[in-house]
């Protein structure tokens, strides 16, 4: 739930800051402690969550940058993943916008992707990388897995994928080592159910879902009536998904590697990244 610019455009740009807030609380209230992470920004959803919630901070700004023609994704200035430790987070999100066509694009995406991979090695926490192909919709799938194709070996924890189509979805698992998620794009909740589980057959591990869950809240203007369209729909919508997960979706131990080498005292040895 790292919406930032949706949420304004939901209402038309009629709410405020603190508004926007409160919603994103109102709707965590009752799934937070259902899940296994809880992804926000930075800019409106800093201390939403108690302590427990696994919680996983976006990096970059919203929207999409345009940088000799091509798109491109941009950090948010004044933050770093090493504050979003700080901060309480036990991972990042990185969104990299890129066009897999051009050869610059491909190439400044990655080099994003690399450096703040580097980042969370220092910082040792987790990265949830989401390559992103914005345009020609025609040509969506495929691109998709060509951006991927150009991020498969930066050290990512997570994946979060859009979903390719059924025709493509099972070259995901063969293209990466680590774990995947795919995303839910805000299609309609049956849609997205229907993805998880074809995803979750070709291998991914589980789902990140936003507005496909709650999007009909912007209908609501009492807050009685939002509450309990979010206690009774989202929730039970939120539910389902996870039962098709449990179903479908392969186990994330499925991707962890056991090292065999490991000693007992592996501990006197290790160090952060850069500072052995």
């Amino acid at each position: 739930m790292d919406h930032r610019r949706m949420f304004a455009k939901m209402y038309d740009g009629a709410l405020a800051y603190q508004q926007i807030r409160k919603l994103k609380q109102q709707l965590l209230a009752p799934l937070y402690v259902h899940t296994t992470g809880v992804l926000l920004d930075p800019n409106y959803g800093i201390n939403l969550t108690p302590p427990s919630a696994a919680l996983i901070l976006s990096l970059e700004k919203p929207g999409i940058s345009m940088q000799d023609g091509y798109p491109q994704s941009e950090l948010l200035d004044g933050w770093s993943t090493k504050k979003a430790k700080n901060a309480g987070a036990i991972g990042v999100k990185l969104l990299v916008n890129m066009d897999p066509d051009d050869a610059d694009s491909a190439a400044a995406g990655r080099r994003l992707a690399e450096q703040v991979a580097h980042e969370c090695l220092e910082q040792d926490i987790l990265l949830l990388l989401e390559p992103m192909v914005p345009g020609d919709l025609d040509r969506r799938d495929e691109r998709t897995i060509a951006a991927l194709e150009t991020l498969a070996d930066v050290p990512a924890d997570i994946f979060k994928i859009e979903y390719p189509g059924p025709s493509l979805v099972r070259r995901v698992s063969s293209m990466i080592e680590a774990p995947w998620a795919v995303l839910s794009g805000g299609v309609d909740f049956d849609q997205l159910r229907n993805i998880v589980q074809i995803s979750g057959s070709a291998g991914c591990s589980g789902f990140v879902a936003g507005r496909s869950v709650w999007q009909e809240i912007k209908h609501f203007t009492s807050e009685d009536e939002r509450a309990k369209f979010i206690q009774s729909t989202v929730t039970n919508r939120f539910e389902q998904l996870r039962q098709v997960a449990q179903d479908h979706c392969a186990p994330l131990w499925n991707r962890v590697t056991v090292d065999d080498d490991l000693s007992m005292d592996w501990y006197q040895a290790y160090a952060l990244s850069g500072q052995e």
